[in-house]
């Protein structure tokens, strides 16, 4: 009842584009080389299907990392060790779960105090769609901004990094890329949400009404 179809996930470029930047030699030419590959594919389903729809995208960009900060120097020039608090330090972001208000008021006066970057306020989470309806992504973000990353993080040092993802929608360099051969709605500005409603209407079946999202083809 549902359509056949096939899901290549191709991991390199992320780990390329961090290792090297999204516009260096190394990556450009893995590009190339998956280019090649994609065509392969793209040749051999044409011989065996007369009519399928090929979908390539990414769910994000990369901008060059130009700064590293050190947040736990940060908090120590201030007095105070970072670990006295809860925390997830992430590649740009810094999240903090607090369990009396007196620690919210010390690390708010330390991050404001952090010239990189800013606290999101409830007017960024509305802005760019990330209400939730607790906490449990933080009680207090902070955004480190282009073109600065944190220099050790829950993933490890991210001081070898060369570019990062992440940051705010604002920047070019964050877009992905939504590529098909089929005619898609003319001007139409593509979001992440609209490539589910696509494949499933792809496969010819019902996009829920839950869905958020459009679907890309041209009528």
């Amino acid at each position: 009842e549902v359509k056949p179809w096939t899901y290549f996930f191709i991991g390199s470029v992320d780990s390329y584009s961090h290792r090297f930047g999204q516009n260096s030699n190394e990556t450009i030419d893995l590009m190339k080389r998956l280019d090649q590959l994609v065509e392969m594919k793209y040749t051999q389903y044409k011989k065996l299907v007369p009519d399928f729809d090929c979908i390539v995208f990414s769910d994000h960009g990369h901008i060059p990392v130009k700064k590293q900060v050190d947040i736990h120097q940060h908090f120590r020039k201030n007095g105070h060790n970072i670990n006295e608090f809860i925390n997830l330090i992430d590649a740009n972001m810094a999240r903090f779960w607090f369990r009396k208000p007196k620690e919210e008021i010390t690390v708010r006066r330390i991050l404001e105090s952090l010239k990189d970057g800013f606290i999101l306020t409830d007017e960024h989470f509305h802005r760019y769609h990330l209400e939730m309806p607790d906490n449990r992504y933080g009680d207090l973000i902070y955004y480190l901004d282009v073109p600065a990353v944190f220099s050790k993080t829950v993933w490890g040092f991210s001081r070898k990094q060369h570019s990062m993802h992440g940051y705010l929608p604002d920047y070019p360099d964050s877009d992905g890329v939504f590529l098909s051969q089929r005619p898609m709605v003319d001007g139409s500005h593509i979001e992440l949400v609209d490539i589910l409603p696509t494949i499933l209407d792809s496969l010819g079946l019902n996009v829920p009404d839950y869905v958020d999202g459009k679907v890309l083809w041209e009528k």
